[in-house]
């Protein structure tokens, strides 16, 4: 158990319309896709307490809901009573409303039983095409806004690897910068001016285990971009730092921010790489009262780009401790404390 936590081995249709506007711009029409069996690797999932789904409507500024122990009746229409059953551990629903204006729209949730209480994520994407390249955004923060940039995520060329929303976007090898309106359902485009560098970040990588994704962003989140599954991307000159990831090493899995790096300045003209990975090290805090040491659980674990792996699941082993006597070099005890 805990291979990624070991230290030194971490490890539908879619209907699109694309039309051009004035000048440069290009117009992307986005259509909701619902996605039941949602596998998207998000940069961080966010589940939201459903007591009530808060999704604006005509009808109010969400769809009603009636929570016990043990199940969840969901109104699904918007009419303020409850018409779907979410009974057991997970669930899944289409909500159906109408916005302000009288049009109609469609938003899925999923859903989940921690035991405490019920919490739902999204459940879909809007999804189009920009200069034959597919586009998915994803609502992050579960409020049924489509365009907040570093917060939502988008999903560019297919997979499931997401980054957070993202103003300038990276199109086979080329940089658009986008403007996508609240409701999602449009997309405007036009070539990325400003100076622009190369990241290569996947060869200096040693993991033991498979990276799904890493998402790099520069400091105010306006620029994210998933980096894990390709040699080399252009993106603006920027600083940037990990936002996300997840790796996974058989039934393990980690996720992965910046923990103490330091960020990677992408000049214009130049390339910027780094190493990171293994070998791992563990920083924790401890108290020391006469012979007694106490080590708190906080374990961190640093790659060796100071990126930290976090969320290691299921409960990943921590590292064995050894206290020494410092003058014989006796081994007086070793402990390990419980998951990371």
């Amino acid at each position: 158990m805990g291979n990624l936590c070991r230290i030194g081995t971490v490890a539908a249709a879619i209907g699109t319309l694309v039309v051009p506007a004035l000048g440069q711009a290009t117009v992307v029409e986005l259509k909701f896709r619902p996605i039941k069996a949602f596998n998207h690797v998000l940069p961080a999932e966010v589940w939201s307490p459903a007591n009530a789904i808060a999704i604006r409507h005509a009808g109010g500024e969400s769809f009603a809901s009636e929570a016990t122990e043990t199940s969840l009746r969901v109104d699904t229409d918007g009419d303020g009573a409850v018409d779907q059953k979410v009974q057991g551990t997970t669930g899944y629903a289409v909500l159906k409303g109408e916005r302000e204006g009288g049009e109609a729209f469609q938003y899925a949730v999923r859903f989940r039983n921690t035991g405490s209480a019920f919490e739902y994520s999204c459940s879909g994407a809007m999804s189009g095409s920009l200069a034959g390249t597919s586009i998915e955004l994803i609502d992050g923060d579960n409020d049924g806004v489509w365009n907040e940039y570093g917060v939502d995520a988008m999903v560019v060329g297919g997979g499931v690897a997401a980054s957070w929303l993202s103003r300038v976007v990276n199109i086979k090898g080329d940089l658009w910068e986008i403007d996508v309106d609240a409701d999602g359902k449009r997309l405007r485009a036009q070539p990325f001016t400003g100076e622009t560098g190369t990241l290569e970040l996947r060869s200096g990588l040693a993991l033991s285990g498979k990276l799904v994704s890493a998402v790099v962003s520069d400091s105010t989140r306006q620029y994210s971009f998933e980096v894990g599954n390709t040699s080399k991307l252009t993106v603006p000159a920027a600083s940037y730092v990990f936002s996300g990831g997840f790796a996974t090493s058989g039934s393990d899995t980690a996720r992965l921010r910046a923990g103490k790096m330091t960020p990677l300045d992408v000049e214009a003209g130049k390339s910027a790489s780094m190493q990171w990975g293994a070998p791992l090290v563990a920083e924790f805090g401890f108290q020391r009262q006469g012979e007694t040491v106490t080590v708190q659980p906080n374990v961190k674990f640093l790659g060796r780009g100071g990126e930290e792996w976090h969320t290691l699941l299921p409960d990943a082993k921590s590292p064995k401790l050894e206290f020494y006597d410092g003058s014989s070099n006796k081994l007086l005890a070793s402990k390990r404390f419980g998951g990371c």
